[in-house]
């Protein structure tokens, strides 16, 4: 029972006995009891109109493994002291512990912030927050909700990968890929006369003193193979064992990636993005999970940005072998194009569909997920076989491996 209910019950019973008794200090004391209800309400009441509570986060995003910061601020613009209030988070983010108890004076303010380090990758909501208080004799509790919600979108771990390397694709020898580019490259095409928006590093003051007005330099693109990611994110590519309650991977301790080929896979494809990012080539992704998730190759930090994005909330909840992704997705594979294909299924047939990518001049490397480690059943030695067969390099991991180690060179599989 309330404590507001059991005074009203007390004052009731007084205020009764008072009256069968007729003693003065009955009715006096039903009295008091009566002023201390109304007082203790009329406090709890001005006490909830009187407090703002303001929040922001830094950032709306962050990097598995990086601390999260979120900035709290409390006032009370009331004389009346607040003795307690309780402020309630319910925000999803795993492991964000936001809530706090805390006293405030007349006319004080109250500034903390707590940090939470991102260990899953994903998308979670920050906020809304109750802000509970009442009076000093705990009579009262009122609840007062803040609305205030903001997202923040955890990206895949990314670890360096010194050793990775993936066959170009045939670009004509020695020539250039004729097409003007924002990027500054080795190749400079030319000189134009400068124009509002172009960077301080494009320009040449060799041509600008040669001309006596500001000219800037046209690059085109470097002869390099577009970097097709294909992630592939069928329901049944993957082990289907639960993880609860599993210790991460001992070669991401520091971002708890959960054992899963769901997350390796992942943790693959962004690692490789970023390196291959990092070396100035086009990187592109397709993967066919809750929905088709296909970005067209492109260099850049903004490129990188959308790839982690798109692998930040990715699931293998899709339903089509990665065979027909390949084949109905085809005609974006020629000789200017290199595969990474990142799989756990070993069912041979998606490899007729990467032969006629092969056949078309497309190069390819393949990531194996042996989910024999992560509590599945099918067995990758007979598909590793295959694929060294058709002269493609091959990548096996495991679950507990070091990811910058087993992606070397020397752990490629070729045939012999």
């Amino acid at each position: 029972m309330p404590n507001a209910a059991k005074l009203i019950l007390l004052i009731i019973v007084v205020y009764i006995v008072a009256n069968y008794t007729r003693l003065g200090f009955l009715y006096q004391l039903s009295y008091a009891l009566c002023a201390i209800l109304v007082i203790s309400f009329i406090w709890a009441y001005l006490s909830s109109r009187s407090i703002q509570v303001t929040r922001r986060a830094d950032g709306r995003h962050a990097q598995a493994g990086e601390k999260f910061r979120d900035n709290f601020s409390v006032v009370n613009s009331s004389i009346l002291p607040k003795p307690l209030l309780e402020i309630r988070d319910f925000s999803n983010l795993p492991g964000h512990a936001a809530s706090l108890v805390v006293r405030l004076g007349s006319r004080q303010s109250k500034r903390w912030h707590t940090e939470t380090t991102c260990r899953h990758r994903g998308r979670y909501t920050i906020g809304p927050m109750t802000l509970a208080m009442g009076d000093p004799f705990g009579l009262f509790r009122l609840a007062k909700r803040i609305d205030w919600t903001s997202e923040v979108l955890v990206y895949p771990p990314i670890l360096e990968l010194p050793g990775f390397s993936i066959p170009s694709g045939e670009l004509p020898g020695g020539d250039l890929t004729e097409h003007d580019t924002q990027h500054v490259t080795p190749n400079a095409a030319g000189v134009r006369e400068y124009a509002p928006g172009d960077s301080y590093n494009r320009i040449s003051w060799r041509a600008t003193a040669r001309f006596q007005r500001l000219m800037v330099k046209e690059f085109e693109l470097d002869p390099l193979a577009d970097t097709w990611l294909i992630l592939d994110m069928d329901s049944r590519a993957h082990s289907a064992i639960s993880n609860e309650g599993m210790s991460p991977a001992s070669s991401l301790q520091a971002v708890e990636l959960e054992p899963s080929s769901e997350e390796y896979g992942v943790a693959v494809a962004s690692s490789l993005a970023s390196m291959l990012i990092g070396r100035n080539h086009p990187v592109g992704l397709m993967s066919w999970a809750q929905h088709h998730e296909i970005l067209p190759p492109d260099r850049g930090r903004r490129q990188l940005t959308k790839l982690l994005e798109t692998l930040a909330i990715i699931r293998a909840g899709g339903k089509t072998p990665l065979g027909e992704m390949l084949a109905a997705e085809a005609l974006r594979f020629g000789r200017n194009t290199s595969l990474v294909i990142i799989t756990g299924s070993s069912d041979q047939q998606w490899l007729a569909a990467l032969q006629h990518c092969l056949l078309r001049g497309a190069r390819a490397t393949a990531v194996i997920l042996d989910l024999t480690t992560f509590g599945g059943w099918s067995d990758t030695s007979a598909l590793i076989d295959a694929l060294s067969a058709l002269g493609v390099p091959t990548y096996r991991i495991a679950k507990g491996d070091m990811l910058d180690q087993a992606l070397v060179q020397n752990g490629v599989r070729l045939r012999a």
